[in-house]
């Protein structure tokens, strides 16, 4: 039988044990892991009686820096900007004026907020600024991360996309990292789309995916060493089954932007399906109705110009108007017309006008998409009924070159001054900036 100890060794054996109590304690105290997110600097006071202070603090901080930064993240989803200084809350539904905690933050609250957006993030996830810096621009330079082109690399949750709504890295002085317009976070990804969290391209804080090989998608920010390996000792991996936030699991397809196409005309059988889709997805044009494309309708002058200028991620012109007489001040096309006009891509019908109600027709749009690409050289236009000494010939053999007009699409003609249809609008963007 064992000998039963003295009070005194009992005292000495229970002052040791609290010692090494107090002490691990002490230890979790200073340990990030399973921590509650603590922000990193004084919030507004609007803020922290919002909703999302709450989400915010709820996250539990696990030290893996990818797991930490998604969940701050997915934390804000739902956030809208607001229209001053005083409106900071998230909850302003017609907010539209670039107002944020997180440009508060940065100390632009008044300014386009994506980068600033990440940034934050990567503050109240404990991401050291040795690995993520702040930016207020969506570049990876900026960001200080390493780089990866759209296509060359797989995005893991964690990770910052990159998108080049204006495509100007095609036509590039500086290295190609350096260009960017926009930025999210990657939460998810599968074979065909990337899922992430985007911050200011909707005037709020969601969650919005985006297909794998589309061009808007320029690339990612990702935190590799020089050899190519994953980083793991600077931030960690995630599994792509599922993000922990808040002490549940997120469905990745749950409530994300855009994740079914809602019109009943468009089947995935259709040849316009993706381009329909994509359309839609980046906002280029939404349908006739809640539930109707119309793809076999015919489209503007107008809602052409318009439909481009959007794809280029809505350009301000430098002038005040287009000059047509024909075109209505002020009206939905205006800014679109007055780009257009400024860049050579439009020149009017001819007499001052633009005919911004007259139907499109196939000619002119090849040569408007001709004209965006800088009017490169082309062959002789293989259709019958494209003359080679007619304005849109040069355009339309082009078009054909690049796979824009598929080969055996039309047979031996291509009617070059029939209408072109809403379908066949998007099918021809689609091709033109995915051949890029």
């Amino acid at each position: 039988m064992d000998a039963i100890p003295s009070r005194p060794a009992v005292r000495k054996r229970i002052r040791a044990l609290a010692a090494f109590l107090l002490a691990v304690i002490a230890l979790l105290s200073l340990s990030p892991a399973g921590a509650a997110a603590a922000l990193s600097y004084a919030p507004d006071g609007p803020y922290t009686v919002s909703r999302y202070y709450t989400a915010l603090r709820d996250v539990r901080l696990t030290g893996n820096y990818a797991v930490d930064l998604v969940n701050v993240a997915l934390s804000q989803v739902g956030y809208r900007e607001g229209n001053c200084s005083a409106d900071l809350a998230g909850t302003n539904v017609f907010g539209e004026l670039n107002y944020t905690e997180y440009g508060r933050w940065f100390g632009l609250p008044h300014s386009e907020w994506c980068a600033m957006f990440v940034s934050w993030c990567a503050r109240q996830a404990r991401i050291p600024e040795s690995v993520v810096d702040n930016a207020s621009f969506a570049t990876a330079d900026d960001f200080g991360v390493r780089f990866r082109e759209r296509g060359s690399y797989t995005p893991k949750p964690g990770d910052l996309i990159i998108f080049d709504w204006t495509y100007n890295g095609f036509n590039r002085a500086e290295p190609y990292s350096a260009h960017g317009d926009h930025v999210g976070i990657v939460f998810f990804s599968d074979d065909r789309y990337v899922y992430y969290v985007d911050g200011n391209l909707d005037d709020f804080v969601e969650k919005r995916r985006m297909a794998l090989d589309d061009p808007n998608l320029k690339g990612y920010g990702t935190y590799e060493n020089n050899s190519g390996d994953y980083n793991e000792e600077d931030f960690g991996k995630l599994t792509d089954d599922c993000v922990l936030c808040t002490g549940g699991v997120i469905d990745p397809y749950d409530n994300v932007r855009y994740a079914v196409l809602p019109f009943d005309d468009v089947r995935e059988s259709d040849v316009y399906y993706d381009a329909v889709f994509w359309s839609y997805e980046n906002a280029v044009t939404a349908g006739v109705t809640a539930v109707k494309f119309a793809p076999e309708s015919t489209c503007t002058r107008a809602q052409m110009v318009t439909f481009l200028w959007r794809s280029l991620g809505r350009p301000a012109p430098a002038g005040e108007g287009p000059g047509f007489t024909d075109a209505v001040e002020n009206a939905y096309y205006s800014e679109a017309l007055t780009w257009a006009v400024e860049n050579g891509i439009i020149n009017g019908t001819g007499g001052g006008r633009f005919s911004p109600d007259r139907s499109i027709t196939r000619g002119q749009l090849m040569t408007i998409l001709h004209r965006l690409a800088g009017s490169p050289a082309a062959g002789s236009a293989a259709y019958s009924d494209v003359p080679a000494d007619s304005y849109y010939a040069r355009a339309i053999a082009w078009a054909a070159d690049l796979g824009i007009i598929a080969e055996g699409e039309y047979g031996a003609a291509f009617s070059p001054d029939s209408p072109c249809l809403r379908g066949q609008i998007v099918l021809y963007m689609h091709r033109f900036f995915m051949s890029l």
